[in-house]
């Protein structure tokens, strides 16, 4: 961890957040990865304004509830009326406290994108809202498509075992087994997840399997993802 950082945490993992900062790890891997309109939400003061009375509400019911330390809703309710004063003084002032305003830090500016509207003042003066609306549709499609998509491997163990235990395999399974029988499975798979699935990792796959229901192949072929996804299309048996 470097100077001056402190470290965070999320579902992705660790990452070191500015110490003066008033955003959080989730802010830093937003701006690094979701650079979608190219615009601060500083823009907009009204929503700054409305974002910190919702917080501030947030906290007070939690300390109602008892789910929030009186001295931390009370901490939560100061922070958010100094932003709500900041916005409210100036169309242009900052979301930060006077008293930290000189040493917060915010993610590292991205340099303007050359298609963006806002890039020169002939583009703002020909971006119409239908123009703006597709840039933003573009980045918003191609964001994702590079940081969350592109280079993703498949684990197919796991997505094969997860449509195995699946309830919804019996939709797919009930032209071929009879409905009665398909219900029984239904049922004894409910009390399976219930009571050991966690544990056991018991599924419909197994339950057919063990029941002598079908065969280990034909139900192999009828476990695939297509073939469950397309069952409700289909009636009556084969």
């Amino acid at each position: 961890m470097t100077a001056g950082h402190h470290r965070e945490h999320d579902l992705l993992g660790y990452r070191d957040v500015p110490t003066s900062a008033y955003w959080g790890v989730h802010t830093l891997r937003a701006a690094e990865n979701f650079p979608i309109t190219g615009t601060a939400i500083s823009a907009y003061p009204h929503l700054i304004n409305a974002l910190a009375a919702v917080k501030e509400a947030a906290a007070r019911a939690n300390e109602g509830l008892g789910l929030l330390a009186t001295d931390k809703a009370s901490a939560i309710a100061i922070a958010c009326q100094e932003i709500r004063g900041s916005t409210r003084s100036s169309p242009k002032s900052s979301t930060r406290s006077p008293s930290r305003s000189s040493v917060t830090t915010s993610p590292s500016p991205r340099p303007p994108r050359q298609d963006s509207c806002s890039s020169t003042p002939s583009n703002r003066s020909s971006c119409t809202p239908s123009r703006r609306a597709s840039l933003h549709l573009r980045a918003a499609c191609l964001t994702p498509a590079g940081r969350c998509v592109s280079g993703i491997t498949a684990n197919t163990e796991t997505l094969r075992a997860t449509v195995e235990n699946s309830i919804g395999l019996v939709t797919a399974l009930n032209p071929h087994i009879g409905y009665t029988a398909a219900i029984a499975i239904a049922i004894a798979i409910a009390i399976a997840i219930a009571k050991e699935a966690l544990s056991t990792g018991r599924g419909v796959a197994e339950l057919v399997l063990e029941k002598g229901l079908l065969p280990a192949d034909r139900l192999a072929a009828l476990s695939r993802p297509e073939e469950v996804v397309s069952a409700g299309a289909r009636s009556g048996p084969e």
